[in-house]
C-alpha cells in the first residue's frame, strides 16, 4: 500500500458524531516544528505539508487518536498516542494492499 498524497485525505473525517475538517498547511502558528494540532472547538485536524507521506500518514493517525480521545471524554497519555500512531502506520499498509 501507498501512503496517500494530500489529494487522497478526505476533507473532514467523522469521530463519534462530529466531524473534524481536515486541513493542510505549510505550518502550523509560529512554531516551525510542530507536523500535527487537533482541536475540538473548531473540531479541526491540521497536518503540515511535508514530503514524506508515510510521516504525514503517521501524523493524520496520532491527531485522529487525539480526536478520538476528545469525543470520547478519554485521557490517555501522550506518550502512548504516539506508539499507536506509529502502530497503525505499520499495520495499516503490512494488511491492505
Amino acid at each position: 500500500m501507498k501512503f496517500p498524497t494530500e489529494r487522497q485525505y478526505p476533507k473532514t473525517i467523522k469521530v463519534r458524531n462530529t466531524h473534524y475538517k481536515i486541513k493542510f498547511v505549510n505550518q502550523i502558528g509560529k512554531d516551525k516544528l510542530t507536523v500535527g494540532l487537533c482541536t475540538s472547538d473548531p473540531p479541526t485536524i491540521t497536518l503540515r505539508r511535508r514530503g514524506n507521506r508515510q510521516k504525514v500518514f503517521e501524523t493524520m493517525c496520532h491527531e485522529l487518536l487525539h480526536a478520538i480521545e476528545f469525543e470520547h471524554r478519554a485521557k490517555v497519555k501522550h506518550k502512548l498516542i504516539y506508539l499507536f500512531a506509529k502502530a497503525i502506520t505499520k499495520i495499516i499498509p503490512d494488511n491492505f494492499v
